[in-house]
């Protein structure tokens, strides 16, 4: 399914992360009202069968297994990382340039690259390349929201779970260039890229910011 582009290991592995918290995670109400007395009926006490005493005395659960109930609901499981385990790695989460466009058809779409060669871990591993890419949606001179991110060569497989932490948290590009990263890492790259698509932004230009679009 992932040779395919449709990323069915990583949708199934989410998908049973969010039955499992349907089903364990969620508060378990502790009395039941009475149909006929208006009496409440402990939860355990089912007549006619026989339970294992120390089942009984378990608390039942309470809040969510996985983060908090809020989150756990809202748990997005479509658009899962796609990881192909090629050679070289290909890895991608969220939308393309040309899907976002078509989504969000009011606002500017903006890519910008990192290059492994320009990355000392990424010439140390002779993958001369690779590139990791961003893809933003431009909501204000700023604000430009990652949409998507794509990534090609040795390691894409690794760094697209942070990737999909920042497509599906919400992350923009200003938040990424101002949170420090290790150096000498291929991390480094999402900041190369998030830097190369803000000089492309036409609200960043407009603004004065930045005298020229590209550099």
């Amino acid at each position: 399914g992932d040779v395919t582009g449709a990323g069915l290991a990583s949708t199934a592995q989410q998908q049973a992360r969010q039955l499992s918290e349907r089903l364990f995670g969620s508060a378990t109400p502790t009395s039941l009202e009475g149909e006929n007395d208006g009496e409440d009926v402990e939860v355990g006490e089912v007549d006619e069968v026989e339970q294992d005493e120390d089942f009984l005395e378990m608390p039942p659960p309470s809040g969510a297994l996985f983060g908090s109930s809020e989150q756990a609901a809202s748990a997005v499981v479509n658009d899962a990382p796609v990881t192909l385990w090629t050679i070289p790695e290909i890895a991608s989460v969220g939308c393309s340039a040309s899907q976002a466009s078509l989504q969000f058809t009011h606002n500017s779409i903006l890519e910008g690259r990192g290059y492994f060669k320009d990355c000392a871990r990424g010439r140390l591993s002779g993958d001369m390349d690779g590139f990791l890419k961003v893809v933003l949606r431009a909501d204000s001179a700023n604000k430009h929201t990652i949409v998507g991110v794509h990534i090609l060569g040795d390691g894409a497989n690794e760094l697209i779970q942070l990737a999909s932490i920042l497509v599906h948290s919400g992350f923009t590009a200003e938040q990424v260039c101002k949170t420090p990263f290790a150096a000498v890492t291929l991390s480094g790259l999402f900041q190369s890229a998030c830097d190369d698509a803000l000089l492309k932004s036409p609200l960043r230009v407009n603004n004065g910011r930045i005298a020229h679009g590209n550099s």
